[in-house]
């Protein structure tokens, strides 16, 4: 959080100075509001690319919260997540025109992710991109029973105990660990059908049943594969000291878990001696519940401008430009602001020429599964409830306290907004 404060000092500094020399006039200058750096590079580029509309970036940890707490919004363009909540979804203008105009059309997107922008019979959001979950190996590993670019969880156990080894003095080598990274333990729950989901009041939602056949999966997976928790915490002791890039070229580790965002933040050089599997439960892998979503606000003054940048960004040559400039930049960031684009002819046409590790790995439409609407609070119950309770569950055999019960609590006592 502290670096994307930093990559958006400029921006803000930029603002401001434009704010006093570009007065909002006639729409032909907007503010676009984000927590997510790329902008600031794509911002640049469309001012530069055209010499009539002015975007200018701002940045804001929540941009829904204004909406939510104030009913209205100072800014003329949002791009953030959890955008599709009930909650949200009326305080956006619509943007059927840009498929009444044939500026766009609905087929460039994934249906999934577009109908999810549909308010009162109007579309009001777009999909901007989305993350994946991914396991990385050692780059030519051949891996038995492993076809094709996904991996559940009996192939991963299966591997798991082929690579481990033990010695009187405990463990040498250890397959996967899912206490290494807590979002294992998360990513786990989606594949056990949790079912995260908003409920028509806007309230959180989940299969109790999807839940506890999560955290029994956890503790059997440590328990009868791992011999325990205390042979993972001596492991983990002795030898995750290291980075996890380093420990899986030496062969102490067979994987580890990372998103796919996160695996493109590491070096070059230390991606190309990795090649990643995406996680899959029947044939489906399950897509990051932090979707990004474009949408202008009721009341914008910047509508003009906000609709140009929106032309502008979704076409396929502009995506391109975007990815060769941020490989020419060298930056670490993956795709199309951090993910895969929401069109896929970008990712199954554009992108490998740009990511070539990928030629092969690119799941299509068929293999995605796209999440539901979350409430805005979301992140918070994530951070604050979910994962400390699944970190807990993981450590211990037995459940004192149940999800509902936590977040009840948490509930309680977090402060009004």
């Amino acid at each position: 959080m502290i670096i994307k404060r930093l990559l958006f000092i400029c921006s803000i500094l930029t603002a401001a100075c434009l704010l006093i020399s570009c007065p909002v006039e006639n729409g032909k200058t907007a503010v676009l509001c984000t927590d997510h750096p790329e902008f600031t590079s794509y911002v640049e580029s469309f001012n530069t690319s055209q010499d009539e509309y002015r975007l200018i970036i701002a940045y804001d940890e929540n941009p829904g919260d204004d909406l939510q707490t104030n009913g209205k919004c100072e800014y003329d363009l949002i791009i953030d997540s959890h955008l599709n909540s009930v909650r949200h979804l009326p305080d956006f203008i619509s943007l059927e025109d840009f498929f009444d105009d044939e500026v766009l059309r609905r087929n460039m997107f994934y249906a999934d992710l577009l109908e999810q922008g549909i308010y009162d019979e109007q579309q009001v959001l777009l999909p901007i991109s989305f993350n994946l979950p991914a396991i990385m190996f050692k780059s030519g590993l051949k891996l038995e029973d492993q076809d094709g670019f996904m991996l559940n969880m009996d192939q991963l156990a299966e591997l798991n105990r082929e690579f481990s080894s033990r010695t009187e003095k405990g463990l040498t080598a250890l397959g996967l660990s899912l206490r290494w990274n807590p979002e294992m333990l998360y990513v786990l729950t989606l594949l056990m059908d949790t079912g995260y989901r908003e409920s028509e009041t806007g309230s959180l939602l989940w299969n109790s049943s999807g839940l506890k056949e999560s955290v029994d999966y956890i503790r059997t997976w440590t328990r009868e594969f791992n011999g325990g928790i205390t042979a993972e915490r001596e492991f983990a002791q002795k030898f995750m000291v290291e980075p996890s890039y380093n420990l899986i070229a030496s062969g102490r580790i067979l994987c580890y878990y990372r998103d796919l965002a996160d695996f493109y933040s590491l070096p070059p050089q230390k991606r190309e001696k990795l090649k990643i599997l995406w996680p899959e439960s029947d044939g489906q892998i399950p897509v990051l519940p932090e979707v990004l979503f474009a949408a202008i606000p009721e009341g914008a003054r910047g509508t003009g401008a906000a609709k140009a940048f929106l032309t502008w960004f979704f076409k396929v040559k502009t995506q391109e430009e975007l990815l060769a400039s941020t490989q020419y930049k060298r930056l670490r960031t993956f795709g199309i602001a951090g993910g895969f684009s929401s069109m896929p002819v970008i990712n199954e046409q554009v992108l490998p020429r740009y990511y070539p590790d990928l030629v092969g790995y690119i799941p299509g439409s068929e293999y995605l599964s796209f999440p539901p609407p979350l409430p805005p609070d979301w992140p918070q119950i994530k951070s604050d409830v979910l994962m400390p309770w699944l970190i807990e569950q993981a450590d211990s055999d037995i459940t004192s306290e149940l999800m509902r019960e936590r977040l009840e609590v948490w509930m309680r006592q977090r402060p009004p907004k």
